[in-house]
């Protein structure tokens, strides 16, 4: 966390007292911030962090103080020339400068120096060994028998192991001058968290260490360490787990409890004092190199060597030296997988300028500001900042800085192991490593000085890990075999424009997976990646050329994409709809891409769920194709899936895309007919085909949205694979993602010779397995319809019900089912809210007036008076809606007796079809009186009128009996309120003041008896409804 409550958006100031006028002599200009952004943190009630980046005219200012002569390190407000200052907010100011005064001051205090370097002798082990590497320097001599002397100075001997420690007891000294009793530290390595643990441990202090709760992990022994020494050491899991965050929490911390707390920074990073204090705590490393030299060959080293993560190993070593020309200083930095990979933590050789925890310097960055993650393998140098002295140090030019790959560091660290009995620290090693390139271009005789900053006790662990995988065990033998694979089909000109064609490919893929899964290593994953990225986007550039099925491939890499997105930042949404998109659009009839796709949601079925909740309803008309066209063998893979289909956006668009599921099937046998097989290599050829222009638009990737003329042939034609592209009923069906509710063109006369062609002749056994399906998939979606989906929903699907109810797929088996399962499906709906009828009288009404137009709307419309009927017209609080739905059930009635149509249709017909057509039309009939007695008994005030039009029903004495005598019963019972309401009452009470039905009410039992008896009896033969009236439950004279 940068320290954000001192920089505003427009102006950025660095301390109080740097931002007088005095500091700009003249300059007087506000540093304007060009960038200014957020880093990863996690939340807290302290500022976020704030990255700032200068423009190069506001750095030119900050340079623009009257420097002297000499230059000063830092100068009187903190700067190493643009570099470091106080960003900080106010409430630190105070410390900092409290700090400052007391740094000073002590610098010149004998007791306290005489304490210290008391303390460094007995306590620490210093001096630290000036050791001459002789079998190191005779590694690097050339044919010739030159090369440089190699000194090691042997910081990794010291208490602790590591330089660390010199920092550390000496902050420990200036915080107990202070008064504080309270000591945090930030640690990425574990080394100066051990460091800063041991000194409380030594001084009684309390100690609390941040540390990323990724470098726990891969410091597990450091942790332990610091554990063990009393120290409390708190896991950061906000960002990116490492040092950078560490700090932040750490520096967090410090605002809160300033006044008990002092924060003993690690590195020569941070606001001013600590670059400058942390520096010169360390320049005791370069004072004993330079009296060393003197001591062993008389002068100065010629070349000084460390590695920097912050900085302060290599800084305790040069600053002795910076003053000295004639002594190169390099600083070596981690280049992790590449400096051109992204994953490295080299600051100084890809950063920008901006500002990090307090201090400018260089950082990685993106160009919005944002912080880049960095990586390298040692956790030490694990961080995307460096010390503002090495920043300045690097301008101008005074020092070298390079970086060192983390193979490259493994290596350095088996060699120095190997040579001189030596295990050095990860981040030392990347310092070793650059001798390889370093010595072959030094004269003879050069005396070059390696600060061998820590010991490797600590990444024994990490170094176990990948040296395996460098040593080439098995499983890592085949890593590097299968990316070698990846990467060369990624180069070979033969597979560039179609990658899949690789047979080898899909085995590579499939194994990397496994191995990145099995090792559940970061660095690994971030290894395939590159490549299988590559390749899926070569695959899909490529796919309308292909001649090889693309579906497998891309699977395996989206597999990968889900497993490992979290650590390599990829968000697999874009990938997955363009697979859908370009790849199953064209595979979809591929049996074995059909069935691993189906495998692959399964297998993924909690992250689609949670992280892609809209991708499969957007392509739920694209699966359905797909399990329209591999049929039943798929079925149970299928329904595995089939709830995710359905979300708000596709619950209504899924029902009818389900009822004309065998329609579809059609569709797809005509489009096969016509243009050849959809399967394989003959996908390229469809495309070629002289099929119409609207079909390959809709075969072609994928169905975008975008109108689709006609293509050119006669709906009227009687070719039939020309009718099944041709009307706008079969091109709906043929789209692939849902744009909402489809309307479907069943009045179009292609539709219908199509179907009736396809029932007429002998059907395909795609066909019907599609018809067996269809009320299994119906029964899944009613299920959770009625289980999951709101009311609104429900609402909205009645009246499609009602309509796609007798606009099926004309197979008498099929009607039956479905049917069936479609009045379930609304009665269920209406039983769930009764107040839906009210809701829906207009189109309940539409039903009821077509209702002597086929046996199928007679039989929905009798199923719906039992509904109006059954829940009194939605119930005591829509008395409007009630009457509204009466007065259309009397029309329905007076229609019947005004024409005696019962008895003309007998006439005009045949015996039998008169006999069914009148069974119904009375079966009809009974239902309605039955509708009109119960909602005249829900509602008393239609009673007048429900006992006239029963009265004219009773007198009629129509041709079926039912009828008439139904309509006697209810007249009787309605002069009988009591029995009344029980038979033709609600099954539940609407009101407080009715009696619960069922039960005796014992106060006027002396007069009467409330029963129950339910209403189904009374209309239908096996639950609703019944044909046979009240007088056959209780027979009467």
């Amino acid at each position: 966390m940068a320290f954000s409550s001192t920089v505003s958006p427009k102006h950025c100031r660095l301390s109080s007292a740097a931002s007088s006028s005095s500091y700009f002599p003249k300059f007087q200009i506000p540093l304007k911030l060009n960038k200014i952004t957020p880093c990863h943190s996690s939340s807290s009630k302290f500022p976020p962090s704030i990255v700032c980046v200068l423009t190069e005219k506001q750095s030119m200012a900050a340079q623009a103080v009257d420097e002297p002569a000499a230059i000063q390190r830092p100068d009187s407000f903190g700067r190493f020339g643009k570099f470091g200052g106080k960003y900080v907010p106010e409430t630190l100011m105070h410390a900092l400068d409290e700090l400052e005064t007391a740094f000073k001051s002590l610098a010149t205090d004998e007791a306290f120096q005489k304490e210290l370097d008391g303390i460094l002798r007995d306590y620490v082990g210093r001096e630290s060994p000036l050791y001459f590497a002789e079998r190191l320097t005779e590694h690097y001599k050339r044919p010739n028998g030159e090369g440089p002397l190699i000194y090691l100075k042997r910081e990794d001997l010291n208490h602790t192991g590591a330089h660390k420690i010199n920092n550390a007891v000496a902050q420990a000294l200036l915080a107990k001058r202070l008064g504080k009793k309270r000591i945090i530290a930030e640690t990425g390595a574990g080394q100066h968290g051990v460091a800063t643990a041991t000194v409380c441990a030594r001084f009684g202090l309390e100690c609390i260490i941040y540390m990323g709760a990724q470098d726990m992990e891969r410091q597990a022994l450091n942790v332990f360490r610091m554990r063990l020494l009393g120290a409390e050491v708190r896991a950061v899991h906000s960002g990116t787990a490492t040092l950078k965050d560490a700090t932040s929490e750490a520096i967090r911390d410090w605002v809160t409890n300033v006044e008990t707390t002092h924060y003993i920074l690690g590195s020569v990073a941070g606001p001013h004092p600590y670059p400058m204090m942390v520096r010169d705590f360390h320049a005791v490393i370069g004072k004993e190199t330079r009296k060393q030299a003197l001591e062993k060959w008389g002068g100065k080293p010629d070349v000084l060597v460390a590695c920097i993560g912050g900085g302060s190993n290599a800084m305790g070593l040069f600053h002795e030296f910076v003053d000295d020309d004639n002594v190169r200083l390099i600083g070596v930095e981690a280049a992790g997988f590449g400096i051109d990979s992204g994953k490295h933590a080299a600051t100084l050789t890809k950063g920008e300028v901006g500002v990090l925890h307090g201090a400018m310097s260089y950082l990685l960055q993106d160009e919005d500001g944002q912080i880049v993650e960095p990586h390298s393998i040692s956790a030490g140098l694990d961080y995307p900042g460096v010390g503002p002295e090495h920043s300045f140090l690097k301008d101008l030019g005074r020092a070298e800085y390079y970086s060192i790959t983390d193979e490259e560091a493994l290596e350095a660290f088996k060699r120095l192991s190997r040579l001189e009995g030596i295990i050095p620290a990860l981040e030392t090693s990347h310092a070793l490593a650059y001798l390889e390139k370093l010595c072959p271009t030094l004269p003879n005789g050069t005396r070059l000085v390696l600060n061998c900053s820590g010991r490797g006790d600590k990444d024994v662990q990490t170094a176990i890990k990948y040296l395996k995988m460098m040593a080439g065990e098995d499983k890592f033998k085949q890593f590097d075999f299968h990316l070698r694979s990846l990467s060369s089909s990624a180069r070979d000109s033969n597979f560039v424009t179609d990658p899949a064609s690789d047979p080898s490919l899909l085995n590579s893929v499939k194994s990397l997976c496994d191995l990145c899964r099995s090792e559940k290593s970061e660095d690994l994953i971030a290894r395939v990646y590159p490549h299988l990225n590559r390749i899926f986007q070569r695959c899909l550039s490529s796919i309308s050329q292909s001649q090889t099925s693309n579906g497998l491939l891309l699977l395996a890499i989206l597999q990968f994409f889900l497993d490992f997105g979290d650590v390599v930042l990829h968000d697999a949404d874009p990938n997955l709809r363009t697979f859908f998109k370009s790849c199953l659009s064209r595979e979809f009839a591929d049996p074995v891409v059909a069935e691993a796709t189906l495998d692959f949601l399964n297998a993924n079925k909690k992250k689609f769920s949670s992280s892609f909740p809209t991708l499969l309803p957007q392509f739920f008309p694209l699966l359905l194709k797909l399990i329209a066209w591999n049929g039943e063998k798929l079925e149970k893979a299928f329904h595995r899936v089939f709830p995710g289909l359905i979300s708000q956006g596709s619950f209504l668009p899924l029902f009818p895309s389900i009822v004309d599921f065998p329609i579809l099937v059609v569709a797809l046998e005509k489009v096969e007919k016509s243009s050849g097989s959809l399967v394989g290599s003959s996908i390229a050829s469809i495309q070629k085909s002289s099929a119409p222009e609207m079909l390959l638009a809709l075969m072609d990737e994928a169905y975008t949205g975008s109108t689709i003329g006609d293509g050119g042939a006669d709906s009227e034609s009687e070719d039939s694979s020309t009718m099944a592209v041709a009307d706008p009923f079969f091109l709906e069906l043929l789209k692939d993602e849902n744009d909402g509710l489809a309307e479907r063109h069943w009045a179009s006369p292609a539709v219908a010779v199509a179907l009736q062609a396809a029932v007429s002749t002998s059907m395909s056994d795609r066909l019907k397995q599609a018809l067996r399906m269809t009320p299994r998939l119906l029964d899944m979606y009613t299920a959770i319809a009625i289980r999951e989906v709101n009311d609104s929903l429900i609402c909205a699907l009645v009246p499609l019900l009602m309509a796609r109810y007798s606009n099926l797929f004309p197979e008498k088996l099929f009607l039956y089912e479905v049917q069936k399962r479609i009045l379930e499906l609304m009665l269920a709906g209406f039983n769930r809210s009764p107040s839906f009828i009210a809701l829906l009288k207009k189109p309940i009404v539409d039903r009821l007036g077509e209702a002597y137009d086929s046996p199928s709307k007679t039989e929905l419309a009798l199923q719906l008076c039992w509904a109006i009927g059954e829940h009194g017209g939605g119930g005591e609080a829509h008395k409007d809606a009630a009457r509204e739905l009466f007065e259309s059930l009397e029309l329905l009635l007076y229609e019947n007796l005004s024409s005696s149509r019962v008895r003309l249709r007998e006439s005009a017909l045949g015996s039998d079809s008169a006999k069914s057509r009148k069974s119904s039309q009375s079966r009809l009939l009974c239902f309605v009186v039955t509708a009109i007695a119960k909602l005249a008994t829900y509602h008393r005030e239609l009673l007048p009128r429900a006992r006239v039009s029963l009265t004219k029903v009773a007198r009629s004495r129509i041709s079926d009996a039912r009828v008439w005598k139904r309509a006697r019963d209810y007249l009787g019972l309605m002069n009988e309120p009591a029995i009344c309401l029980s038979i033709l009452g609600p099954c539940e009470s609407p009101s407080k003041g009715m009696q619960k039905l069922g039960t005796v009410n014992w106060s006027e039992g002396g007069t009467k008896m409330i029963s129950h008896l339910p209403f189904y009896l009374l209309g239908a033969q096996e639950g609703p409804p019944h044909d046979f009236s009240f007088m056959d439950v209780l027979p009467g004279s």
